[in-house]
């Protein structure tokens, strides 16, 4: 099938030049057409297929390791934004809490009660220790959350890593087996 193809090119090569240039391209293409289709042609294009074949086993495994590693950056990102959004967060209920407080000493002291002790001191302990175990367990979340991402983007980087690696494998894979298939033709 290849010398068929590569016939119909020394064809369409001799053709070509004896209707442009003459008789002497033509015995030019004739000659480029028997070489193409004698062994040392076959060779040189088997060759030229194998290198072909092992430079896109590369570029591939580039390419998916650079969309691998756009992954783990998009995931390290994430884990930086979690952590972002929990300092939000903690923020947030530190806020509510001293709001609530305030409001709890105005009507307390509005109602004419001690904000030392008794009713008042209770609820503003009560209060403050809510708030603690909210921000405690927002924190633990978010830090849970970064850590899944970190994670997530280190499985992406080894994954990529392998996926380089791996065509490089496949690529000289290729090159072994086109130098093989070149020797046993001789």
């Amino acid at each position: 099938m290849v010398q068929l193809a590569l016939g119909a090119l020394a064809k369409v090569v001799g053709g070509a030049a004896a209707s442009g240039a003459g008789a002497s391209a033509a015995a030019a293409g004739t000659g480029l057409g028997s070489f193409l289709t004698g062994s040392t042609g076959l060779s040189i294009l088997s060759g030229v297929a194998t290198v072909g074949s092992a430079l896109s086993s590369l570029a591939g495994g580039k390419q998916e390791a650079a969309g691998l590693r756009m992954q783990a950056d998009q995931a390290n990102f994430d884990a930086r934004q979690e952590e972002v959004e929990g300092v939000r967060r903690t923020t947030k209920l530190k806020r509510a809490l001293l709001q609530a407080l305030g409001e709890n000493d105005v009507a307390y002291a509005a109602s004419g009660i001690d904000l030392g002790s008794g009713v008042a001191e209770d609820n503003r302990a009560n209060a403050e220790k809510l708030a603690a175990t909210e921000i405690s367990i927002d924190r633990s979340t978010t830090e849970a959350r970064a850590a899944m991402y970190r994670s997530r983007a280190a499985s992406f980087t080894r994954l990529a890593s392998s996926a380089e690696s791996s065509s490089l494998l496949k690529a000289l894979g290729i090159g072994a087996e086109g130098g093989l298939r070149l020797l046993q033709r001789g």
